[in-house]
């Protein structure tokens, strides 16, 4: 196990590489370029022996991590919020008797409305956070990738008084989803006062 400080130099340095516009390969040979520190404190995190061989301006190779693996480090955390019945009519084929379907429905006041007027406050405090965030309309374009997609919705309670939120991950949910879904039912309650 890494003691905390070489993981707070290998922070740093993924940091830093990213600044510098360090690539994901860098290969040194002496006298014809010279090292980023980035580079020099990812070396020492990681590979003590190149570490030495940069310290003494021999030829050294250093390959900091896959940004894939560092999202949150190297870039910010992607957040997909999911306005429900947004944009229906788009909905593909498949999907084409749901294409009317705006969500449940109060005097003039239809879901879909709410359910973008609470994303985009969402997103807009997720932003001020340092998160990426991607609104997305009910079809979720195919291939998108994101940490995490959070779909808002505001159902009506089925003609009965009830009131309140609910939080669920979808069928056959990852240990990623489900952490989420425990960690927003832990908080949501509590910070909205709804039962």
């Amino acid at each position: 196990m890494r003691s905390p400080r070489t993981a707070l130099v290998a922070i740093v340095a993924i940091a830093l590489a990213a600044a510098d516009g360090a690539g994901a390969r860098y290969l040194l040979f002496p006298g014809n370029s010279v090292p980023s520190l980035a580079h020099e404190l990812i070396a020492a995190a990681r590979f003590p022996g190149v570490a030495a061989r940069l310290a003494a301006a021999e030829p050294a190779y250093v390959a900091p991590l896959p940004t894939g693996l560092a999202r949150g480090v190297l870039m910010p955390w992607r957040v997909g919020i999911q306005s429900g019945h947004w944009k229906v009519a788009a909905l593909p084929d498949e999907q084409a008797r749901l294409r009317g379907d705006t969500g449940a429905q109060w005097g003039a006041l239809h879901e879909v409305d709410v359910n973008l007027a609470v994303a985009r406050r969402v997103a807009s405090d997720l932003l001020r956070a340092g998160v990426d965030v991607d609104l997305l309309p009910a079809t979720v374009p195919m291939g998108y990738d994101a940490d995490a997609l959070v779909a808002i919705h505001a159902d009506d309670g089925g003609g009965s008084d009830l009131r309140g939120w609910k939080v669920s991950a979808p069928w056959r949910a990852s240990e990623g989803s489900r952490a989420l879904r425990d960690n927003l039912s832990r908080v949501y309650g509590a910070l909205s006062g709804l039962p």
